[in-house]
């Protein structure tokens, strides 16, 4: 997918170039476009403001997500993943360090728990969506999410404009993490050979 399907698209070009570099980044990572677009299209064809359908289907998305992700990888081979598919955390380790061993990335001074810390809060705050689906239940409405603060009512275009700006910082950083990872590990390759 090269582009932003015209009914996802909102009367924002910020937005919508946000959007955009979402679903690039997604594609460079090999994860599902089509289920991200799908994502925004449950919240633009949600009619009573529930978002539950929104909801439901994040819930499913997100570890799929990040599986494949960690299976994106050049250096993960996929049999390494299916023994730990469902831990997240390990997950997200994986795609940021690939098959590099822990004592690889210390020796590269690295600091992994960094950026896991980093790529995890932004994965911590894709699952605050989630609690749309419990809203029958007395859970809180984030703040983020309503029209107004004495308002139950979930305000459809803060929605995506939130889900939108936070999958762009999850995304973003997992290819960052992953990348200065990579580069720091060439550096310390042809350091060695000069």
């Amino acid at each position: 997918m090269r582009y932003v399907p015209d009914d996802v698209l909102t009367e924002d070009p910020v937005l919508n170039r946000q959007t955009y570099f979402v679903i690039r980044g997604l594609g460079e990572l090999r994860s599902s476009q089509q289920n991200f677009v799908g994502l925004l299209r449950a919240i633009k064809q949600d009619e009573d403001h529930s978002f539950g359908a929104f909801a439901e289907s994040l819930t499913s998305y997100l570890p799929q997500m990040v599986d494949s992700i960690a299976r994106s990888h050049p250096t993960i081979p996929s049999d390494e993943i299916d023994g730990v598919s469902g831990d997240e955390l390990r997950l997200l380790k994986l795609a940021i360090q690939g098959s590099a061993t822990d004592e690889e990335i210390a020796a590269r001074e690295w600091d992994l728990e960094d950026a896991l810390a980093d790529v995890a809060s932004h994965l911590e705050g894709l699952t605050d969506y989630c609690v749309l689906l419990d809203r029958n239940y007395d859970v809180e409405i984030p703040l983020r999410f309503k029209r107004r603060e004495c308002d139950d009512h979930i305000d459809a275009d803060a929605l995506t404009s939130e889900f939108i700006y936070d999958m762009r910082a999850f995304v973003d950083a997992v290819i960052l993490n992953r990348s200065l990872l990579m580069q720091h590990a060439e550096d310390a390759i042809v350091g060695r050979a000069t």
